[in-house]
């Protein structure tokens, strides 16, 4: 009960904090398959391919991306900019203030793991980002792929991998990203992952499977 009721907070806490928000009509959606890359790499995914962002937005908010220089998990690639922040593809800026970049777009939203969807021509989507957010989903991204590394060391009994994991793991709450745009993310750090280094994978690999993408 306790974790159901984290990972809900820790979900909500997700669409609060980061201040990305979009606003969309309902219409019929056609979606394009991730395409699969290298590990370790920052490669084109189909979405970077078929869609672009503002040079603003890049100039803004890459560096965020790149300031996290810690080593990724085995078969985990650098996400892109376009990944992060999908509703930002194919976007016009309208104001870029005190870090904060607001977009709208027209006729395509993108979706998250390098999928796409077109939506009705007529579609406004408005997008909002903050200085921070970027950085903080490049953190959950990157904590995520530890989480996964972790796992299937475990199932594997591979203690190598395992304690690999673990140190990269527990440099998550001290990350500049989480310490000073989302400390409460410090709590899911604990409640989540701090138990499976007591033996008890349960909530690190429910999280995995709910709210990790798959590369």
């Amino acid at each position: 009960m306790i974790i159901s009721a984290v990972v809900a907070f820790v979900v909500l806490l997700t669409v609060a904090v980061f201040s990305i928000r979009s606003m969309v009509s309902v219409g019929a959606y056609e979606e394009e398959p991730a395409v699969q890359s290298e590990p370790g790499e920052r490669v084109l995914s189909e979405l970077d391919i078929q869609a672009s962002l503002p040079d603003e937005v890049v100039v803004e908010y890459q560096p965020e991306i790149d300031s996290l220089t810690l080593p990724y998990a085995p078969g985990q690639r650098i996400p892109s900019l376009a990944e992060l922040i999908p509703t930002f593809a194919e976007s016009t800026v309208v104001s870029n203030t005190d870090g904060e970049i607001v977009a709208t777009s027209q006729g395509v939203q993108a979706q998250a793991n390098g999928q796409m969807t077109t939506a009705p021509s007529d579609t406004t989507i408005s997008s909002v980002v903050q200085e921070g957010d970027v950085a903080v989903l490049t953190a959950l991204r990157w904590q995520c792929g530890w989480m996964t590394e972790y796992v299937d060391a475990t199932d594997r009994g591979d203690t190598a991998r395992a304690v690999n994991a673990k140190q990269m793991l527990q440099e998550f709450p001290k990350l500049d990203a989480i310490v000073q745009y989302a400390p409460d993310f410090i709590q899911m750090h604990d409640d989540i992952v701090e138990p499976a280094f007591s033996g008890d994978v349960t909530s690190m690999r429910g999280w995995v499977k709910s709210s990790c993408p798959t590369n």
